[in-house]
């Protein structure tokens, strides 16, 4: 039998580390904390006096640790009671400013009477695809109201949309081509083009005067947009604003000008951000479902033969109406 068996001998060269723990108060240096006690095997056979020897550097090697464990505890629970102290003086602030924002009053906001009309009006307007948002404080203004007040629910579409067709007679409909005739920055061929597409209008050639508008409405823009200048005075993230408010794809497309524009017009913020609806979700809408244009003119879809129910006046109407939304843009944007 071999003389020599397996034994194991401790290590107790210990090794040790400084631990910062780290607070909003202060910070704490835990001394004398054991890293790692190294086992060695070797094939020695151990007297007794070796193995009294091992046994007791162990037990002093596990003193010192459990000491160093109880420093570190009682830093610890030292700092627990600074961060406490912190925690309620800090409650107690909180407490304060809470007071204080219960006992604020807040100023009573007086809007006028016009003010609340003219928002009620765009409302109504847009609720109805009814594109007159540039009619606030007009006749046709106090007209709606009135019929929504007076109508029942089942009528009141159809109210509003007759209103709006009494309302924009012939003598409302040469004004609004005697204003386009006006631009001196529209091209003289365009505006003989528009011309037509108003007289036979009038004539009762809806589908004619539809068509044509819509065919033309996308030169108008993109003549403004260009005239006016506009890639300068945007910054590239409200170009990334805009493209995720109304979910266009196309930064250079007709659409994109046109919201683009709509969104540098100083005055009547919530009148043009209405237009920008009208023209994003129908005139330029890119919905599949044919019911979405049922009283609506969609550019897309006229001029790709995929729409022929324009020939009736409320749509013709509607798209005189979409025309002249773009051209009055130019009123700030053209000096």
């Amino acid at each position: 039998m071999d003389d020599r068996e397996l034994t194991i001998k401790i290590n107790t060269n210990v090794k040790y580390q400084k631990i910062i723990i780290k607070n909003i108060c202060n910070s704490h240096t835990v001394k004398e904390t054991p890293k790692i006690i190294k086992a060695k095997r070797i094939m020695d056979f151990p007297t007794s006096e070796m193995i009294q020897e091992s046994i007791s550097r162990m037990q002093e090697t596990m003193e010192e640790l459990n000491k160093s464990i109880m420093s570190s505890i009682s830093d610890l629970v030292s700092g627990v009671n600074i961060i406490s102290s912190i925690g309620e003086s800090i409650h107690n602030s909180l407490e304060k400013i809470v007071d204080s924002i219960a006992s604020y009053t807040i100023p009573e906001i007086n809007i006028s009477q016009e003010a609340r009309n003219r928002g009620r009006f765009l409302n109504i307007a847009e609720e109805n695809a009814l594109p007159i948002f540039l009619e606030t404080d007009t006749p046709l203004q106090e007209n709606i109201l009135k019929i929504v007040k007076n109508s029942s629910k089942d009528k009141l579409k159809n109210n509003l949309e007759e209103a709006m067709l009494n309302y924009y007679d012939n003598e409302q409909i040469d004004n609004i081509l005697d204003y386009w005739i006006e631009q001196k920055w529209i091209e003289e061929e365009r505006k003989e083009i528009l011309k037509e597409a108003v007289e036979v209008y009038k004539l009762g050639y809806y589908a004619a005067s539809t068509s044509t508008l819509m065919c033309q409405i996308g030169g108008v823009i993109t003549r403004l947009y260009e005239l006016a200048n506009i890639d300068p005075k945007v910054e590239e993230y409200e170009t990334e604003m805009l493209t995720e408010i109304y979910n266009i794809s196309k930064i250079n497309s007709e659409k994109m000008k046109a919201v683009v524009m709509m969104d540098l017009q100083k005055s009547g913020l919530f009148n043009w951000y209405r237009c920008a609806n009208y023209l994003v979700y129908f005139v330029y809408s890119s919905n599949k479902k044919m019911t979405h244009f049922a009283k609506d003119p969609g550019r897309n879809k006229i001029c790709h033969g995929e729409q022929y129910n324009y020939g009736n006046r409320l749509l013709a109407l509607k798209a005189i109406l979409s025309m002249d939304m773009i051209i009055q843009l130019s009123d700030e944007l053209i000096e």
